[in-house]
């Protein structure tokens, strides 16, 4: 695909142009599960329901739409594009060239190939892609969706809680996607085949069914029926050593903490209408639905540290001499104090929005305002 915005409507013109493709691949499938990560292009506003009426119009019902956990970043599309990045490196390697979306097409099909996958080559018209409708609260919170006739359930992590409906919005699709290189499979199994060898037996490798003492604790293993009667005549039996004092401290603690935890448990069916609090403390923390998700600190910068990061940011653009967020991050531990520090990843973030702004030639705006407040 040719370089894109990577905004709600690409993700969904280009999940239209793989729905139809999977539609003539698979036409026996009608339900489907979907999973991806939590970046923002994919877990926007709309996604969830935009993908769920694209499948809708290609009579697929989608059941389910989950992105990955929190904090996971995008652990499951390296996973998955690591055989391609592979062959990528494969093709530059041997001497050609990455430049065009057509030379990354070709290099799929280089050598062996991606197993059980297809390419194309796309573009997309972002004038005439149109994604509109109500947007959701908090959506960024949630990272499972469950698709029902009228509306969709949502939970932060997946089936944690009784989960939030939501009702479908009138949603106005209209993706614009066009296929410059049709799809075909990067598969090449037939020279893969070829390529392989028969592997020979190894003579030095074979499997022997061993025969073990009947003594209580011995140790001792024979290979033949001989050599085991040998041994249970001669009567030299090969014990292991009792155990330490040490080991023994550690049997009885697990031995105590086991009939502690039996003595805090309901005996009788009447005592199942006693509540949480009879348990202990840690039983009431752990019978808690939910209780290891993870809490997202808010974070808001001070007047102060916007001016000192304005200034850098407004330096580095004047001089063409940028620092990095590492090095603003250290030379403003000189000028803040402790409880004020920030972080270089927050630095990093701020000097983005900065440069958004900029673009849109919004940032001597925010700086008047900084001034006033």
């Amino acid at each position: 695909m040719y370089r894109c915005d990577q905004g709600i409507g690409d993700v969904v013109s280009l999940a239209t142009a793989v729905l139809d493709q999977f539609r003539i691949d698979q036409p026996h499938i009608k339900k489907m599960f979907t999973k991806s990560d939590n970046a923002g292009c994919y877990q926007g506003n709309l996604s969830a329901e935009a993908i769920y009426n694209l499948c809708k119009e290609r009579y697929i019902k989608l059941l389910r739409y989950n992105y990955n956990e929190p904090c996971c970043g995008k652990d499951q599309c390296d996973r998955e594009s690591a055989v391609v990045k592979t062959i990528l490196r494969s093709y530059v390697d041997s001497g050609n060239n990455l430049l065009t979306a057509e030379d990354i097409h070709k290099a799929m099909h280089y050598s062996f190939g991606s197993k059980d996958a297809k390419v194309a080559v796309a573009q997309i018209s972002n004038d005439k892609t149109v994604v509109t409708g109500p947007k959701t609260k908090n959506i960024s919170n949630y990272h499972s969706f469950e698709f029902g006739e009228k509306s969709m359930k949502m939970w932060r992590c997946f089936n944690i809680g009784e989960g939030i409906k939501q009702e479908y919005g009138n949603l106005k699709i209209q993706p614009s996607i066009k296929l410059l290189l049709l799809y075909s499979k990067t598969d090449n199994s037939t020279k893969r085949n070829k390529s392989l060898k028969e592997k020979q037996k190894r003579s030095d490798r074979q499997l022997y069914s061993l025969r073990f003492c009947t003594e209580m604790n011995c140790t001792l293993s024979f290979e033949s029926d001989a050599e085991l009667e040998e041994h249970m005549l001669s009567g030299l039996h090969t014990v292991p050593k009792s155990l330490t004092s040490l080991d023994k401290v550690r049997n009885s603690f697990v031995h105590k903490m086991k009939i502690t935890s039996q003595l805090n448990m309901p005996i009788s069916s009447s005592s199942n209408s006693a509540s949480v609090k009879d348990k202990p403390h840690c039983m009431n923390i752990f019978l808690l639905q939910g209780w290891a998700l993870p809490v997202r600190s808010s974070f808001r910068f001070s007047n102060q540290q916007k001016e000192l990061l304005y200034k850098y940011f407004i330096r580095g653009e004047e001089s063409g001499n940028k620092m990095s967020p590492e090095q603003v991050h250290m030379q403003l531990r000189r000028e803040l104090p402790p409880d004020q520090y920030v972080t270089s990843q927050q630095i990093r973030s701020l000097f983005s929005r900065f440069s958004n702004l900029k673009r849109k030639g919004k940032l001597e705006f925010m700086a008047k305002m900084m001034t006033l407040i």
